[in-house]
């Protein structure tokens, strides 16, 4: 999965190859951080995209950046490249 975040496979050029989720219960959700002015990347996996565990995130990120003033902008990825 070097070619981005999308991997790479074969098949003809312009022609989308599907890859199924063979176990619906593996699938997963990253949150992931981007610290602006340091460049640190901070990743956290999760069972699932809900509002429980996008405020575990942030408050995360509280207890790690404490006392520091802090932006979040969301963006969201509903599947496919």
């Amino acid at each position: 999965m070097w070619g981005g975040a999308c991997g790479d496979v074969w098949g003809r050029k312009g022609e989308k190859i599907p890859i199924p989720v063979l176990n619906q219960k593996e699938r997963h959700i990253y949150y992931g951080v981007i610290h602006y002015l340091t460049k640190e990347f901070i990743l956290k996996l999760y069972d699932k995209g809900d509002g429980l565990n996008t405020v575990d995130v942030i408050q995360c990120l509280r207890d790690q950046f404490r006392g520091s003033r802090l932006l979040f902008i969301f963006a969201i990825h509903l599947g496919g490249c």
